[in-house]
């Protein structure tokens, strides 16, 4: 089965199978349990994140999420979206309503994740290198 995790109106992951987790108090740690009615939560596809569901009480700053069951054909779609962009807008989702104050500041139509904006600041730091060294070497070199 595949499913989609949807936190804040946008789709953060999809999984090709579910691993829940309840939070322990006493050892202040989170132990993966075997059925939803158990859990607190559920882990992400690269298991680098863990997301409350509804209703779980707050654990640090972690963010709630909801799942959806989805086709594979749906699953592959969007990982490759996921992977391109970071997080997607979930059309089933109500869109978020418009701040008053007349922002006139364009937003991106796809949220990217801090890692991918962190990769394409490098990329731009790298050709920026790139062109200095090319620049300097004609000028040795001739």
């Amino acid at each position: 089965m595949y499913y989609k995790i949807v936190s804040g109106g946008q789709i953060v992951d999809v999984c090709d199978g579910l691993t829940f987790v309840r939070w322990q108090k006493k050892n202040e740690l989170f132990l993966t349990c075997d059925n939803e009615e158990d859990a607190d939560g559920i882990i992400s596809s690269d298991g680098s994140t863990i997301y409350l569901l509804e209703g779980a009480e707050q654990v640090g700053d972690l963010k709630y999420a909801h799942y959806a069951e989805i086709d594979e054909e749906t699953y592959n779609s969007l990982r490759e979206q996921l992977i391109e962009n970071g997080m997607l807008d979930d059309p089933k989702e109500d869109p978020p309503a418009a701040e008053e104050g007349g922002n006139t500041e364009p937003s991106e139509p796809v949220a990217k994740s801090e890692e991918r904006q962190l990769i394409e600041s490098l990329q731009a730091q790298v050709d920026m290198l790139t062109e200095c060294i090319l620049e300097m070497s004609e000028l040795v070199y001739v």
